[in-house]
């Protein structure tokens, strides 16, 4: 069992030093929590440098006492009950605050599915629980066994442990993954003049994207980059040209806007339309 050292402190160490001694042990035998704790009741100068994890006491004494110890909790009643058991809780949720399975680099958040492309179609990575607490849900658990007297939580079934938006079996993660096996299957013959380019899943994955909450989506930016690359050995406008002049010398002329230019545009809304088909041959 973990120990705990509270100290009181007034002037003399023997007067109220001693009630709010009395007053802090019975608080603590009431919350029933499983710790040691051990209270003292101590003069003024017989304080400093004592080991401790926390001070008790009044505004007098307050400001010499901070130079000492981190933690001085100042009492303003001495008989108001209620103001010892809300000080000693905050200090309880400070302690808790300060645990160092609570730093972030010691807790492992969760993750949600992931889906990953192989071999046309895609697979669901489960998702990862993690060991992620949440914080206002634990000292809310802690509260909650103090009033009730309660000596233990348990954290998973309190939920205290922050949980993945979604599981491997969770409608949107299944839907997405079936438009994305849908999109993956299309196979796409796109004719350019006098020549065609296959396209399939392997291609077409590279395409898809999917949000945090598995809205599946197709990257027209990258299907418009990948047209142009097809059609720019194509396009002649503007390109240079050579002409034997009259003279029998050779003439380049460039720029204008004689010659052919595809339109990409019709070719990106032509395979975007294909993919959400799951369409299996574009002509």
């Amino acid at each position: 069992m973990k120990s705990f050292k509270v100290i009181t402190v007034c002037g003399a160490g023997v007067g109220t030093s001693t009630l709010l001694r009395m007053n802090i042990d019975k608080t603590f035998k009431k919350f029933a929590l499983p710790l040691e704790v051990t209270v003292e009741n101590k003069g003024l100068s017989m304080s400093k440098g004592l080991m401790c994890d926390a001070v008790f006491t009044f505004e007098s004494f307050a400001d010499e006492l901070r130079s000492c110890y981190e933690d001085v909790i100042v009492i303003n009643n001495l008989m108001d009950m209620n103001e010892l058991e809300e000080k000693i809780k905050k200090l309880l949720e400070k302690k808790i605050n300060e645990l160092k399975c609570l730093n972030e680099e010691n807790m492992i958040k969760p993750k949600n599915p992931n889906l990953v492309y192989s071999n046309y179609k895609y697979d669901i990575i489960p998702e990862d629980n993690g060991k992620y607490i949440n914080k206002e849900v634990l000292l809310k658990s802690i509260s909650d066994a103090i009033n009730n007297h309660k000596k233990e939580i348990d954290l998973e079934k309190a939920g205290c442990y922050t949980k993945p938006n979604y599981n491997s079996k969770s409608k949107e993660v299944t839907n997405a993954k079936a438009t994305m096996d849908k999109y993956v299957s299309s196979k796409i013959t796109l004719k350019i003049l006098d020549k065609s380019k296959y396209i399939d899943g392997e291609t077409i994955s590279q395409w898809i994207t999917l949000d945090e909450n598995y809205n599946v989506g197709i990257d027209k930016t990258k299907i418009t980059s990948y047209i142009n690359n097809l059609t720019s050995s194509y396009n002649t406008v503007g390109k240079t040209r050579s002409f034997k002049a009259s003279s029998g010398n050779i003439v380049n002329v460039s720029g204008g806007d004689y010659g052919r230019k595809i339109n990409n545009t019709g070719y990106v809304d032509e395979v975007v339309s294909a993919i959400k088909n799951g369409q299996i041959s574009l002509q």
